[in-house]
């Protein structure tokens, strides 16, 4: 058994987070990455800059999808499937 831990990684838009993710996943052998860009998110805004520029609001976001997922990961008792 092991002890799930979850790291996140934000930067700007070509900041290097595929990068250090990818060298991460390299480095843990039971890992698994989710990325952001992978989902689509329903409620999400079209156009961020302007999203931004009125005063953001997070609850426009449907973050359910990865939200379950990550519940499915920190859950389970084995690693992932892709580890083993």
């Amino acid at each position: 058994m092991y002890k799930t831990k979850v790291i996140s990684i934000a930067s700007v838009s070509g900041g290097g987070k595929t990068t250090v993710t990818k060298e991460l996943k390299n480095r843990f052998r039971y890992s698994e990455a989710l990325f952001f860009d992978n989902y689509d998110f329903h409620g999400a805004p079209e156009d961020l800059i302007q999203w931004v520029e009125v005063g953001p609001d997070y609850n426009q976001w449907n973050l359910d999808p990865m939200i379950a997922d990550l519940k499915s990961l920190i859950e389970d008792e084995n690693p992932p499937m892709s580890c083993r």
